[in-house]
């Protein structure tokens, strides 16, 4: 994932997602959805822009999402 200009999706900021929410792991704070409900949202939607629009998210709250998978993925 490219770091964007936008701060802290990739600038060591904790995110805003538990690592444990009621009904599973990577729950956005704040928000009904998971880190896993926006990568698939992202794969209908194709882009970060057009799937924080389909979310209501913002788009910082999109990429974080995103690298959380990443991560949790690469660590699997």
């Amino acid at each position: 994932m490219d770091c964007p200009e936008d701060p802290g999706a990739c600038s060591g900021n904790p995110p805003a997602i538990m690592p444990r929410g009621p009904d599973g792991e990577g729950w956005i704070t704040g928000t009904r959805l998971y880190a896993r409900d926006v990568v698939e949202a992202l794969e209908q939607h194709a882009t970060i822009a057009a799937t924080a629009r389909a979310t209501g998210l913002s788009v910082h709250q999109v990429r974080v999402a995103i690298e959380y998978v990443e991560r949790a993925s690469a660590g699997s």
